[in-house]
């Protein structure tokens, strides 16, 4: 069953709780020769862990992402390192993929504790979509929400409610600026920088062509559909599909996701997750009528009633990128309404 704003609105649940976990969560394990999958425990309620991978560099290792400040935070990393063998005074290189929490929130630590450099793609780099970015004033997201339909009852639910109220890390600043195409050497091989945008807008992957081993981050995840950042690049929608497609060409064997376990028929995988990206128009599609409706309203329809705020949020988020990707290509059309709510319609044939 899901839930529309014509039928009574239930507040959903926060999802800023937090769970404790421990830094003896922290699991390493072996992927091939000289790589490493790190299992770091996060204490988000809708989130277990996230993935750092761990890579035997020409003189010292090479850590590719590193999960939340939040604790267990350093701790955790500490003890993954050490069970893959690695002091973590031999970190050389540290590559975020992406600026979200859990995948960039430690960097500042490891940085600190380390003196490794870290690179990441380029700029610029959101840390989450604009209806919840914490850079920006409360206010202004406020003004947004209630732009897109979502009801004053519930609003800071929708625009200041973040996993473990995770949103404003340490900050530090990338040493070096990897571009697409550019090559992060390690003893296995080169690993070339891909352009993965879509689920955030400064996402990288990374390739191993002799390996054929793909670090996807979180462009291709298992389960629902990754996740869209609305706003933050004019088409997400469009980013997502474009960026599956140009790993999808890579013919990967091993997919090496930001969450859950490695993945072999990499190629299988990473179509899958292309069509449930793409079923996203269909079912955007599905929330619109015959009178026009806001995004609020579309979100509502994908959504289940007993869903927590953080499900709300990824609808929005979805519908909002979607609904803009449609009318971009003429097949949607929006108008501000006097109560200053944008509200959606099917263009005329």
């Amino acid at each position: 069953m899901v839930q529309t704003s014509r039928e009574p609105f239930r507040v959903p649940r926060s999802a800023a709780g937090r769970l404790p976990r421990s830094p003896t969560d922290a699991r390493a394990h072996a992927v091939s020769d000289g790589l490493w999958s790190l299992q770091l425990p996060l204490c988000y309620l809708s989130v277990a862990s996230t993935n750092a991978y761990l890579l035997a560099g020409r003189d010292g290792w090479i850590l590719v992402d590193c999960g939340s400040c939040l604790p267990p935070g350093w701790d955790a990393m500490e003890v993954a390192l050490r069970q893959a063998g690695a002091d973590p005074d031999d970190l050389e290189l540290l590559v975020v993929t992406h600026s979200h929490a859990d995948h960039r929130g430690l960097a500042a630590e490891v940085v600190r504790r380390t003196g490794c450099t870290l690179a990441m793609g380029e700029a610029p780099h959101p840390i989450l979509d604009v209806l919840r970015d914490p850079r920006l004033t409360l206010d202004a997201r406020r003004a947004r929400g209630l732009r897109e339909g979502i009801p004053p009852v519930a609003l800071d639910r929708f625009v200041d409610d973040l996993p473990g109220s995770d949103g404003v890390y340490p900050a530090v600043e990338p040493d070096r600026i990897l571009a697409a195409g550019e090559r992060v050497e390690s003893r296995s091989g080169g690993w070339q920088v891909v352009p993965a945008p879509g689920h955030s807008g400064d996402q990288i992957a990374l390739w191993n062509a002799g390996t054929r081993e793909l670090i996807s981050a979180d462009l291709a995840l298992p389960g629902p559909a990754s996740y869209l950042e609305y706003g933050t690049r004019p088409d997400p929608h469009a980013d997502q599909l474009a960026s599956l497609d140009r790993v999808i060409a890579l013919e990967p064997e091993v997919v090496l996701a930001g969450h859950g376990r490695p993945i072999g028929d990499g190629v299988s995988f990473l179509r899958s997750c292309h069509e449930k990206a793409a079923n996203r128009v269909g079912a955007v599609a599905a929330g619109l009528g015959s009178t026009p409706v806001s995004g609020f309203d579309v979100a509502a329809s994908m959504t289940p009633a007993d869903a927590d705020s953080g499900h709300w949020q990824r609808s929005m988020a979805e519908a909002l990128s979607v609904l803009e990707h449609l009318e971009g290509l003429g097949r949607v059309s929006s108008s501000e309404d006097q109560d200053g709510i944008r509200r959606w319609t099917p263009a005329r044939p």
